[in-house]
């Protein structure tokens, strides 16, 4: 058996994965690991501010045309969560199988306050080709970090004492990395990349309520002019927009991982109408709510 193989049938067997693809929480609350067992086709992805890793596998995201590779040797920096759509190739005998690390503010904070930690200059500001989603290099720091995770996620009782330490090394090591000036301007809230990061959080806090873009805007601390250019540029969709594809993309996570009913789930995520829901959620993930419901349950 490969070392991946063994890898993914371990932590298999700590966490249940459930079927032949999903995601799954650990015992750290902001790492989570996903999986598949068969190859997936572009499917669009919304992920959280996070470093995602893989640890067997490559994934490819698609964004306005770019394609970014990401696998054991490039991991996945997500100052922005950005709408993109994702695929893989992954079988029974070669899983794919990667973590997300979501990014802790505090911690960030505290690592940029350090003297002489962080390399990219105090005035720098992040560039991105596509905004907020950029792979990096895994350095040797970072990698052994990682292995250090991945065993301790295999023992309940060494993930509640080491894991989220070591979580928060793995976001220290990103920041340190190629793309560490992306991370560093969240910690600046005058900055255009924090103050849209901020908006971005609020939507995601509460996605189901009614949210206008005015108030968006003040939680940006911009004009509702200057916040709608900012926002598009920064996730290629308008506010409006990128909160329709939070409320689906919260809706798919709910029908892969519980037992409620469609109609149940459409209210949750802030739609009234389960017939306006089904058609958008087809348009947006090509499947419909019911299809994705009964695959779970097979």
């Amino acid at each position: 058996m490969s070392d991946a193989l063994e890898t993914f049938r371990g932590l298999q067997r700590v966490y249940d994965f459930p079927a032949r693809s999903g995601t799954v929480q650990t015992l750290v609350p902001r790492v989570k690991l996903f999986w598949s067992t068969e190859k997936t086709e572009r499917t669009p992805t919304l992920p959280n501010q996070s470093i995602v890793i893989m640890i067997s596998g490559r994934k490819t995201a698609h964004l306005d045309g770019a394609r970014i590779n990401y696998d054991q040797d490039n991991y996945l920096v997500v100052s922005m969560p950005v709408p993109f759509e994702c695929a893989s190739d992954a079988t029974e005998r070669d899983p794919l199988l990667g973590m997300s690390i979501d990014i802790d503010l505090p911690a960030l904070n505290r690592f940029a306050d350090i003297p002489g930690a962080v390399s990219p200059p105090a005035t720098e500001e992040p560039t991105f080709l596509p905004p907020g989603l950029q792979p990096a290099p895994v350095d040797t720091a970072l990698s052994d970090a990682v292995r250090r995770l991945v065993r301790m996620l295999r023992s309940p009782s060494d993930t509640l004492a080491l894991g989220a330490s070591t979580a928060d090394e793995i976001v220290y090591h990103a920041l340190k990395g190629t793309h560490g000036a992306a991370l560093l301007a969240l910690t600046r809230p005058a900055s255009q990349h924090a103050r849209i990061a901020r908006a971005i959080s609020r939507i995601h806090r509460g996605p189901a309520r009614t949210l206008a873009v005015d108030e968006l805007a003040t939680v940006a601390g911009m004009s509702v002019r200057s916040f709608h250019r900012a926002f598009k540029a920064a996730t290629r969709k308008t506010p409006l927009q990128y909160i329709k594809i939070v409320r689906l993309s919260m809706a798919m996570s709910l029908l892969q991982s519980e037992t409620r009913d469609v109609s149940a789930v459409a209210r949750q995520v802030g739609y009234e109408s389960g017939s306006q829901f089904s058609r958008e959620f087809k348009r947006h993930f090509h499947v419909t709510p019911t299809d994705v419901k009964a695959r779970r349950q097979s």
